[in-house]
């Protein structure tokens, strides 16, 4: 009896040990624990500690009030886990992504698309797509499309007066119309119509006195807008898209818009 009370009073060698078990079992105990519930009071994590959840998803809870989901997704559903509502992850590519859906599961707002082509993109009920920003640049806006104006213009040998449609006689290119406008989109298309008894009518798209595209004749065509996403932002900023145009014959030629709105690339 003496010997068993000498060997785990103080610090004896049995003493050691049975403190090495009991360490030991609430050390396994707090990582296997399956079921634990905290009725009244509070569960803690304190400074330096952190509760983190693996294998399917790595997920920590950390002492900055960070909650951290490594290769995994939260997602939030109705009450019985039939209608998806909220997703922030990677899809089945492998792509990151977030969707905020409408009451019924469809998407109604969030990034999509591809690694390298990822939009953001509001849609209706129906899946139309109401406002998302250009993937193709990265730069300003898809939708919608914003119309421009434009107005004849005055330049030497055009003619205002009279039928609507301005006329002129030169053999050089010289500004018919314009218009001055915000720009939002990386692109913009246009229709001209022409009028000439002979020759033939060539005109270009300006934007800011810099040529963004040409045709011949009456045609729509659509062009990027040169220098955008650097001299060109979408930011509100005034800017002046213009309709140049001449006669090879330098007989007098008409010409009008008919069309000339922004778009996506």
């Amino acid at each position: 009896m003496t010997v068993w009370t000498d060997a785990t009073a103080g610090d004896g060698p049995l003493r050691a040990i049975q403190d090495d078990r009991r360490r030991n079992q609430q050390s396994r105990t707090a990582r296997t624990a399956q079921a634990t519930s905290v009725s009244e009071g509070v569960f803690r994590v304190h400074s330096g500690a952190r509760i983190v959840v693996e294998d399917a998803g790595n997920i920590e809870v950390n002492d900055a009030g960070d909650i951290i989901i490594r290769g995994g997704a939260l997602r939030m559903t109705n009450e019985d886990d039939t209608v998806g509502l909220v997703f922030i992850g990677t899809n089945a590519s492998g792509v990151a992504v977030w969707q905020f859906s409408h009451g019924n599961g469809d998407p109604g707002f969030g990034l999509f698309g591809t690694a390298d082509r990822s939009y953001w993109a509001g849609l209706d009920r129906l899946g139309n797509e109401l406002v998302s920003n250009d993937s193709e640049t990265g730069v300003g806006l898809a939708r919608p499309y914003l119309n421009i104006p434009m107005v004849p213009s005055t330049g030497t040998s055009v003619a205002t007066g009279g039928p609507f449609w301005p006329a002129f006689t030169n053999v050089a290119y010289q500004e018919v119309m314009h218009g001055i406008t915000t720009l939002w989109h990386p692109r913009i298309s246009i229709g001209v119509g022409t009028n000439a008894p002979s020759g033939t009518v060539d005109w270009q798209l300006q934007v800011d006195g810099v040529v963004a595209g040409s045709a011949s004749g009456t045609t729509v065509g659509t062009f990027d807008v040169p220098g955008w996403g650097s001299t060109i932002e979408p930011n509100g900023t005034s800017h002046s898209v213009q309709l140049w145009a001449r006669n090879t014959a330098g007989v007098q030629s008409r010409v009008i818009v008919d069309r000339c709105y922004s778009l996506q690339s």
